[in-house]
């Protein structure tokens, strides 16, 4: 019991106050790094009791704590997330009255475990710092503080938290909980946050297609649902490649991929080569190419060159918020992504205003544009504002019918252009700038027959792309470089076989 610990404070017991502690306790009160590095302890596996000496991604995740109201953490194995999460829902508890902070793991041995973080952080605070502790407050799966805020934990459930009025929700290995009981918790729990509560959901991978798969791509896109936070296995100090190659041997490549490097690997059949997207990815790691200018919120990576010729695809949307309207521009034959639109707020008479001012550009200067859109549904709209403009551009529209403008999509079609694109992504055949782009590679999968983008992703930088290589294969029909560019792999093929 409680009464027993003399670490434990009894609720409403009174501590001497200096003006150093009176001090001492405002800066900790407004801010957590500063109580977290000169007052709390952690218990160290060798070295026993510690100060909390935090590294500067842990310090990274208290920022987004703070700063956000939502915050997804993504994190390699054994960076230490759970336990300054712990310290910080200390110091929330601490320094904030009458708040409910429920922690909700995977199992229930992990929820008891982040209350013993905490209760041994607490107990070797200084009695100064400590709030009382209520009679009820001081069990194994939860902390009552003289103060009014209480830390709860619980194992993950479809009915974890119902009911109550939870002013910070912790959600460890979010991942590991069963995909069923994922969905129908957060169905359950978001009422009880809708009144201003705050939620931080920590895990590793596991698996693609779970509730965190998706929130975590789609903080990707929008951070306003949930500010994500990356920890790599580097991150930590003492990991470096001899380290890597040593894990990997332990645990496997598989495991070492899932665990450490963050992938969400899946068990649906990618378009693109595992080995290609993490090259690709590796790639944007390092540097992510800069526009180098902007026309009328069009990015540019690289300047219009005369005598040159670019092929633009547009996906429009229907500017509602929900899907994003695109237009891709990409030089031949190189097929270098050259610029970028991308808006989910955009009418077809604006997207079909910004068509016109990039093809105006690319005419400007004295350049070939073939342009293209796709026809089903909102693109017909699109179609008609060129069919009715006085002074359309003079690029060339290309269809792929005599009767139609634009690119109809079907699954025949739509395979098709997948698998160009597949053959020219894996050769090397297409260099691209855009982050988003390599976002969407990542989560472009196999389903019913054809691709799309898995659940809490978008694809609508593909759909323009597709449109693109669209052009490229009419093109081909009458172009030998365009043909060549196409269907070169092919003739590779047929020689090696020969050979």
């Amino acid at each position: 019991m409680a009464r027993r610990n003399p670490n434990i404070k009894k609720a409403g017991a009174e501590a001497e106050y200096t003006a150093h502690r009176l001090i001492e306790l405002k800066r900790c009160a407004q801010d957590p790094i500063y109580f977290i590095k000169n007052y709390v302890k952690i218990q160290h596996p060798v070295k026993g009791s510690i100060p909390f000496t935090l590294f500067p991604y842990q310090e990274e995740m208290i920022h987004a704590f703070l700063d956000n109201r939502y915050t997804i953490i993504l994190s390699s194995r054994q960076t230490g997330k759970s336990t300054v999460s712990a310290a910080y829902l200390l110091w929330y508890a601490i320094f904030n009255e009458d708040k409910t902070i429920l922690i909700a793991s995977n199992k229930n041995d992990n929820a008891m475990e982040m209350i013993y973080r905490i209760r041994y952080a607490y107990e070797n605070l200084p009695d100064w710092i400590k709030p009382g502790v209520l009679d009820d407050g001081w069990n194994k799966h939860e902390v009552g503080f003289d103060n009014k805020s209480r830390i709860k934990s619980t194992a993950t459930s479809d009915d974890s938290g119902r009911g109550g009025s939870i002013s910070l929700l912790f959600l460890d290995e979010f991942a590991f909980v069963a995909p069923n009981i994922q969905d129908e918790f957060w169905t359950s729990i978001s009422p009880t946050l809708s009144t201003g509560g705050s939620c931080i959901m920590s895990s590793t991978p596991n698996g693609d297609t779970n509730l965190f798969a998706q929130l975590w791509r789609r903080a990707q896109v929008d951070p306003t649902s949930f500010f994500p936070v990356r920890v790599k296995w580097n991150e930590p100090p003492g990991r470096d490649e001899k380290w890597k190659k040593e894990e990997i041997s332990r645990v496997g490549e598989r495991r070492w991929l899932q665990e450490y490097e963050c992938e969400f690997l899946s068990s649906d059949a990618l378009l693109i080569d595992s080995l290609t997207l993490q090259a690709l990815q590796h790639q944007f790691e390092i540097e992510v190419p800069k526009p180098i200018f902007k026309l009328n919120e069009v990015n540019f990576w690289e300047q219009i060159e005369s005598e040159r010729t670019y092929i633009v695809g547009v996906d429009p949307a229907t500017g509602s918020g929900k899907d994003f309207s695109v237009i891709e521009v990409f030089e031949f034959p190189s097929l270098r992504q050259v610029a970028e639109y991308r808006s989910n707020t955009m009418s077809s008479n604006e997207l079909y205003k910004k068509l016109k001012i990039v093809l105006s550009y690319i005419e400007r200067r004295h350049a070939t544009a073939y342009f293209s859109v796709e026809n089903n549904g909102v693109g017909e709209g699109l179609i008609a504002l060129y069919q009715a403009d006085e002074t359309p551009p003079i690029s060339e529209f290309l269809s792929d019918s005599k009767d139609r403008y634009g690119m109809n999509t079907n699954g025949r079609t739509k395979i098709k252009a997948c698998m160009n694109m597949k053959e020219l992504v894996e050769r090397n055949g297409m260099v691209f700038n855009s982050h988003m782009v390599i976002k969407e590679l990542g989560t472009y999968a196999r389903f019913a027959g054809s691709y799309r983008a898995q659940l809490g992703s978008t694809d609508d930088c593909i759909s323009a792309i597709l449109i693109m290589l669209r052009i490229l294969e009419e093109m081909a029909t009458y172009d030998i470089e365009a043909h060549n560019k196409l269907y070169s792999f092919e003739e590779e093929e047929e020689d090696i076989v020969a050979y």
